[in-house]
């Protein structure tokens, strides 16, 4: 029986850069493929503006053309993010049921 730890060993992560890049071309084209578009683009805005911040963060002259890239896709996708995912998220029926529970209520 376990005693309620959690054996997470960080260490036992992969360090290859190729992995972690197709991890996330794996998690964009689930998202496209499952229908939730504006997860999808929210997660690319993401990357991006990670990606960028990873760049700068370890070069030797950083770019302001990269800080304003990460700091506007950074932004794009908090407001996209907070507009749009989570409607991307509700299914046609529970969309329907809200409607008619709001009908009901209204009108009672």
């Amino acid at each position: 029986m376990s005693n309620g730890n959690i054996n997470f060993n960080i260490e036992k992560l992969p360090e290859s850069p190729l992995f972690w890049i197709l991890v996330v071309i794996g998690l964009f084209i689930f998202f496209l493929a499952t229908g939730h578009v504006a997860t999808a683009l929210v997660f690319f805005l993401s990357v991006v503006a990670v990606a960028c911040l990873i760049i700068n963060l370890n070069a030797n002259q950083p770019s302001d053309i990269l800080w304003w890239v990460c700091v506007i896709c950074a932004v794009f996708a908090l407001v996209l993010g907070i507009a749009l995912v989570p409607d991307d998220w509700h299914t046609q029926v529970a969309k329907t049921a809200l409607e008619q529970t709001l009908i009901t209520q209204i009108l009672v």
